[in-house]
């Protein structure tokens, strides 16, 4: 059984995935979505989504969390990566949040 904030990220991105998708090929330097790690690209889309979309979790918390499962999951790079990544879209999100409405 998977909680029930759990069920609403997975939902969330789902409503989302094209979007999020756009944000992170746009905003990720010289990476393609292709060419990232696998468990890269799926921390990226949560952490995204909740990041942009969800109110409920600081903003800190969510790259925080992000940051420590990519250490934890993948290579030695991704820490960086998902943090300088999810950080830019941290301070991109006011206007990422109208591009939505």
């Amino acid at each position: 059984p998977v909680t029930e904030y759990t069920m609403q990220l997975v939902e969330g991105y789902a409503e989302f995935a094209p979007r999020i998708d756009e944000l992170i090929a746009t905003y990720a330097v010289d990476w393609t979505l292709d060419r990232m790690p696998v468990v890269d690209r799926n921390i990226l889309r949560l952490g995204t989504y909740e990041l942009v979309w969800e109110d409920g979790t600081p903003d800190a918390v969510v790259i925080d969390e992000a940051v420590q499962l990519a250490k934890e999951f993948s290579t030695d790079d991704s820490p960086a990566f998902v943090n300088g990544l999810l950080g830019r879209l941290k301070e991109l999100k006011p206007s990422l949040r109208r591009d939505t409405r």
